[in-house]
């Protein structure tokens, strides 16, 4: 039976490297309702989107949506990658956006893909419209580029970028199917042996992880998350001994909290590893707009290697109920 609890809660953590915890999802059902959504070109960068649809659902049980007109649509949160900027370069990170569940699946890659990231800090390099439906098809998802000048590389981009773009779409497909999937590219049905330059015939498959995602990644707090009182952050993140630092500065970037997290793992044997903190007590800080940053912890204390992998999202504290 096709459970809508746990279609959506599904929904919401699917990733295969690895599967967020059910767990982070729960524990913000509670507090969704303090969180205003907010929208943008092609979706709502909302980890906790399927907590409004878990919600509703628990809230008022099966049937109560057809009976309510009021109630709230059901939507999905859906994991899109996009390029941001790391500490040796260009690299991937994973924000979650907020989708109505009547979209079909086949639909929602392209969708993000080509919308408007909610973190500035992120771009997408796939234009929008420049993406169809994705048909699966065994281990392969076959894309359609609507314009088949997407074949050659645009001027400007570089190896990077290119390489990034086409995982971007890897990396997305398998969030949103949960499953691993070679990606095929075809424009008018017909397979494009390239795609921005990059050779992509017959299938493109998920790069190492290593190679082109970011080692951290926050999972929540969202960017613009309205919190008060306190709130529990979490992301991904591979980092040494399984460290997590968190900070938030002030508009003026005067650091006026600090903690740890420790991640469920690190090493080698996969890319990312869950990580959650405690819960951070804001109720002392004046309301108004802060930057909350994870990073990973850096033994050497800067003087070896590039520094340590972070990530960052403005939020927004407001007054304790």
């Amino acid at each position: 039976m096709d459970d809508p609890i746990t279609r959506l809660v599904h929904d919401a953590v699917a990733e295969v490297e690895p599967t967020d915890r059910l767990a982070g999802i729960r524990s913000r059902v509670a507090t969704r309702a303090r969180h205003r959504l907010r929208t943008a070109a092609g979706g709502t960068a909302l980890v906790a989107a399927a907590a409004v649809a878990v919600g509703s659902v628990v809230a008022g049980g099966p049937g109560d949506d057809a009976e309510d007109p009021a109630a709230p649509p059901a939507r999905v949160a859906v994991p899109a990658y996009y390029v941001g900027d790391g500490v040796a370069g260009a690299v991937l990170f994973r924000e979650f956006v907020d989708l109505p569940a009547s979209v079909p699946r086949a639909d929602r890659a392209a969708r993000v893909l080509t919308g408007t990231p909610g973190d500035p800090d992120y771009r997408t390099l796939w234009p929008q419209g420049s993406l169809g439906a994705v048909r699966v098809d065994g281990g392969t998802a076959t894309i359609e580029v609507t314009d088949p000048a997407l074949a050659e590389r645009p001027a400007g981009m570089g190896d990077r970028e290119a390489e990034l773009a086409l995982q971007q779409v890897v990396h997305t497909v398998d969030g949103v199917f949960s499953e691993r999937l070679a990606v095929a590219f075809v424009a008018g049905g017909r397979p494009l042996p390239t795609v921005l330059g990059e050779p992509a015939a017959p299938a493109v498959a998920r790069a190492d992880g290593f190679d082109v995602l970011s080692l951290m990644s926050i999972t929540y707090p969202y960017e613009g998350a309205e919190v008060s009182g306190s709130f529990v952050a979490e992301g991904v993140n591979n980092g040494f001994e399984a460290s997590a630092l968190w900070s938030i500065t002030d508009a003026s970037g005067r650091e006026v909290l600090r903690g740890h997290a420790q991640a469920q793992g690190w090493g080698k044997d996969r890319v990312w590893w869950p990580w959650r903190s405690e819960a951070i007590d804001v109720s002392g800080l004046p309301p108004g707009g802060y930057t909350f940053r994870a990073e990973n912890d850096d033994p050497s204390g800067g003087t070896e290697g590039l520094g340590p992998a972070s990530d960052t999202r403005a939020i927004i504290v407001e007054p304790a109920p």
